[in-house]
């Protein structure tokens, strides 16, 4: 089945990417329709019918195939479906038929094309211009014009638009990128990507489909490939380069972009230096800002300037260093973490100590520094402070494996009395359950089903509780459904209802209890059909 026709090109690259990705799911076909789902940031449904083994008709839920056009899922379904006939055609040879075609009928033909299609006149006309011809200016105003083309009057691309904005950038930077590195015109190649990571990080978009992260990541790959066919000399230009856009740009995106680049691509030991330097600028210009970036700029360069030192610095500079900054939590982190590596267990503990004052209102960081400061002592063999700081861990921080492990510090009787701290410590109801199960007071482990909201309790500890509070718990099932019936007014909720209510026949009494209620319910909600439709399944 021949079906490429359908698509332009661009359209297909994109499609075959998403079938060799595997994004095409839940395939299926009876001979003259094809079913499937296409993953992208949202799931897009596809379907394609065919007559006497041709397309017929083609539907996408994606915006660009809802104005009418055949989308790269669609595309992507197709490959998938011939993969899975194991019938995918030779690849249509455009050499060989253009070669074949008359020369009257190509001109022609190019000349109705190019009138009709401004844009592809203008590529035309780029790929009879001479190499020394090419003109970033004029890429720079094309890429504005697309921008404004898919614009509101609030210079904002909505989501639908930018569905299409990307199809058209995409498709006239990366003929222009090509056309760069085939002709090893690196410099431009370069000035080329810089441009359009600022173009495309200004942008006021909806980007819910992630398209301006797909042509970051082209940019990427473009300045990797001038890296790697340019050699030395051109790795250095673009070093610098990639050094002044992070120091200048306004977007906080681009900065990402541009730092990640540098940290990650230049490993050389010739940019060393320069690194540290520039990283050293950028933490003393956050560290002195009050945007609302210092929050994580400081500590993600922190940390990559601890990194860095690692390869290159010694002991006593990096402690230096940490001790400079150690008002930061990740250097403190990072000391520590040297420190229990080195078996400096005083030092480490004296850092933890430290962070808890620092940090006290972060439980989660509290967490992680008291089972430190647990384990640190229980290696120094300082029983008292890990017994306290166990304490302090349950009390703050309530885990059932903290719990069992202080418990295990008292004899039975000693623990009867102990334990009341933490049950007055513990706020949470699913947390109290879960305490009152293992001790086995079932009594208070009932009065937290019923004082939390919801089922959940009742559920988890069910087999304990019906055996002895069968009427406690028939009542608590009841209250819930009753209550979630007077607030509810879709199907799926009273699907639930029903559910719930068959969980509630299995219970002691429970078979009456529900005649009961589903009467009252065909009574008093008769009006809502869904509801009564529901209730007739049960």
């Amino acid at each position: 089945m021949k079906w490429e026709h359908f698509f332009k090109d661009h359209i297909l690259m994109r499609g075959y990417d998403y079938y060799k990705n595997g994004a095409v799911a839940e395939l299926e076909s009876d001979g003259d329709i094809i079913r499937a789902e296409v993953s992208g940031t949202e799931d897009y449904e596809v379907e394609i019918c065919l007559k006497n083994n041709k397309i017929d008709d083609m539907y996408c839920s994606c915006p660009y195939a809802d104005g009418g056009n055949n989308c790269k899922h669609m595309a992507a379904v197709l490959y998938a479906y011939e993969e899975e006939n194991d019938c995918r055609e030779a690849a249509f040879d455009i050499a060989k038929s253009v070669n074949a075609a008359d020369d009257a009928f190509v001109r022609r033909f190019l000349i109705n094309l190019l009138r009709n299609d401004k844009k592809l006149c203008a590529q035309f006309k780029r790929a009879l211009s001479e190499p020394d011809d090419f003109d970033l200016n004029y890429y720079k105003i094309r890429a504005n014009e697309i921008a404004e083309e898919h614009s509101d009057n609030y210079d904002y691309i909505s989501y639908r638009d930018a569905y299409f904005f990307d199809e058209e950038i995409s498709r006239e930077f990366s003929d222009a990128a090509e056309y760069l590195i085939e002709n090893k015109r690196y410099d431009e190649a370069l000035d080329l990507s810089l441009f359009m990571i600022e173009f495309l990080c200004g942008l006021d978009i909806d980007d819910s489909d992630g398209c301006i992260g797909l042509l970051l990541g082209g940019c990427e790959e473009l300045l990797l490939d001038i890296i790697r066919r340019g050699g030395a000399q051109t790795e250095s230009r673009v070093f610098a380069e990639m050094l002044n856009a992070a120091r200048k740009t306004s977007y906080e995106l681009a900065k990402i972009c541009y730092d990640k680049f540098i940290m990650t691509y230049f490993d050389d030991k010739k940019f060393l230096d320069e690194k540290l330097a520039y990283i050293d600028e950028m933490i003393e210009i956050y560290d002195k800002s009050d945007s609302y970036h210092r929050e994580y700029a400081v500590p993600k360069y922190l940390a990559a300037r601890l990194e860095l030192m690692q390869e290159s610095c010694g002991d006593d500079e990096i402690e230096n260093f940490c001790r400079k900054y150690g008002a930061h939590m990740n250097v403190r982190r990072f000391l520590t973490d040297k420190y229990i590596e080195e078996e400096k267990y005083e030092d480490a503990i004296n850092i933890l100590n430290e962070s808890l004052k620092t940090d006290e209102d972060f439980p989660g960081l509290i967490r992680d520094y008291l089972k430190k400061l647990n384990e640190l002592y229980k290696i120094t063999n300082d029983y008292d402070n890990y017994l306290g700081a166990l304490w302090r861990l349950v009390l703050k921080s309530y885990e059932l494996s903290d719990y069992t492990e202080l418990k295990a510090q008292y004899t039975e009787s000693e623990w009867k009395q102990k334990r009341e701290r933490v049950f007055e410590a513990v706020k949470s109801y699913y947390q109290k359950a879960e305490i009152f199960y293992t001790e086995g007071l079932y009594d208070r482990l009932l009065d937290c089903a019923i004082s939390d909201s919801g089922l959940v309790i009742v559920r988890k500890y069910k087999d304990a509780l019906v055996p002895l509070f069968p009427n406690e718990i028939l009542d608590k099932y009841t209250a819930e459904v009753q209550k979630e019936a007077r607030f509810t007014s879709v199907r799926e909720k009273y699907k639930m209802l029903v559910s719930v209510l068959r969980e509630m026949r299995e219970l002691p009494q429970g078979k009456e209890r529900v005649q009961n209620i589903a009467a009252e319910w065909r009574e008093k909600y008769r009006r809502r059909r869904a509801m009564m439709e529901e209730l007739n399944a049960l």
